[in-house]
């Protein structure tokens, strides 16, 4: 498997094309002040767990979404979301980044296809494969299976060594994004399992490509919400052991952001 990391890593720093397109990222309209760190979320749900235990200091509409400024214990950061798939994520990942933001933290939901993971386990993804167009659109070459893309190196180290100082289980492995929701076929979920894979969701590597080519810091979070590993379907969302693990990634995310960004 570490072979086939580095062979990833240095296929993929070698696609970035940093020639300008026509069509360029502007600031959000009327944000000001500080907007790091940014807390990106693609669901309303968690969105709502989120703000539930922050101060709102101010709010507006950003595209289909919302933009919350909050304080947790007297730590502030921006709250985005909901956000679903690449494509939508891209957008507003891009304009927040023209707005000068550069530390995020992505919260999303996925689904397991090793036979080692369950709803409920929260996942810390080290890479993620592309499966989707974003990342091809950024990369800008034509690019052969597998391909993957990445974190911030130092921030996602420093995101697991905060959940296992406190003793949050968590895993960590590689993810497959897609961009059709529909289209999870038994024949890619085979594949996908045997290149290590753990689940399956649709927005990590769209945002890891986005985040090394504009040289800022991202991290994914990932919350099991269903099972595929054994070729059908188990939905979890209602169970109680993923509301849990809602509630203690959102927490551990705040006390993350207060006690080792906003120090």
């Amino acid at each position: 498997m570490r072979p086939l990391i580095n062979h990833l890593k240095e296929k993929i720093m070698t696609l970035y094309n940093p020639n300008d397109t026509i069509i360029h990222p502007r600031p959000i309209h009327r944000l000001t002040g500080p907007i790091n760190p940014v807390v990106l979320v693609s669901s309303e749900q968690d969105m709502n767990l989120i703000r539930h235990l922050c101060n709102v200091l101010f709010k507006k509409r950003l595209m289909m979404s919302h933009l919350f400024k909050c304080e947790f214990d007297n730590s502030t950061f921006t709250l985005v979301g909901p956000m679903i798939g690449g494509p939508y994520s891209a957008i507003l990942l891009e304009e927040l980044i023209a707005s000068g933001a550069s530390q995020f933290i992505f919260l999303g939901w996925c689904g397991a296809i090793a036979p080692h993971v369950f709803i409920g386990d929260i996942i810390i993804p080290w890479m993620s494969f592309i499966d989707e167009g974003v990342s091809k659109a950024y990369l800008n070459q034509p690019m052969m299976p597998p391909n993957a893309s990445f974190p911030d190196k130092p921030f996602v180290n420093q995101l697991t060594t905060f959940f296992q100082a406190a003793q949050i289980p968590f895993q960590t492995g590689s993810v497959w994004s897609l961009d059709a929701f529909y289209r999870e076929t038994i024949e890619k979920i085979k594949y996908f399992q045997t290149i290590g894979a753990i689940a399956v969701e649709m927005e990590t590597a769209s945002l890891f490509t986005i985040s090394h080519f504009r040289h800022v810091k991202l991290v994914s979070v990932l919350l099991v919400s269903d099972e595929l590993f054994s070729l059908k379907w188990k939905p979890g969302f209602s169970h109680e052991a993923f509301k849990a693990c809602q509630k203690k990634a959102v927490e551990s995310i705040l006390v993350f952001i207060r006690d080792h960004i906003n120090e």
